[in-house]
């Protein structure tokens, strides 16, 4: 089991257009400029491991499990829509490393992962009377490397 702090997102900004019917005949089109953010600041795994040992002190493994991620996700669209939410996803991990005990308590990993936690919608609502909302779908899905050193205690 690992718990991470992390920095994992982006955002976008795209140029939308808008078409209004005011009364039969009068048609309005407007546009404007929507931003939409998402920003992971934890993950954490809970994973089993199976391998082999193909030579001393050596483990191949792969490994899979469980993935949580804090998530936030926002929009705003010009004035016109705006909404935020703060969530918890879940979903999977798989991987594969090796590990190498090169002293006696002592080894060093290399290990990749990729990590799925589903997609989210999140629904802005209008700031403006009217009452209307944008909807804009997030896929949580990512790939981690990692290496490090390991000491065993006795």
């Amino acid at each position: 089991m690992d718990i991470s702090a992390a920095d994992i997102g982006g955002s976008n900004t795209v140029t939308t257009t808008q078409g209004v019917n005011i009364i039969n005949s009068i048609n309005i089109t407007t546009t404007s400029l929507q931003t939409v953010n998402q920003n992971m600041d934890a993950l954490g795994t809970a994973r089993l491991r199976l391998g082999i040992a193909p030579a001393d002190r050596v483990l191949v493994y792969v490994t899979g499990g469980v993935a949580l991620g804090h998530v936030k996700y926002s929009s705003a669209q010009a004035g016109l829509f705006a909404d935020r939410e703060s969530v918890v996803q879940t979903g999977w991990v798989v991987g594969a490393g090796s590990e190498w005990a090169f002293f006696q308590n002592w080894s060093v990993k290399g290990e990749f992962l990729h990590y799925d936690l589903g997609s989210h919608t999140l629904n802005a609502n209008a700031l403006t009377i009217a009452p209307s909302t944008v909807s804009n779908k997030f896929e949580d899905a990512g790939n981690i490397i990692r290496v490090g050193f390991n000491y065993r205690l006795d």
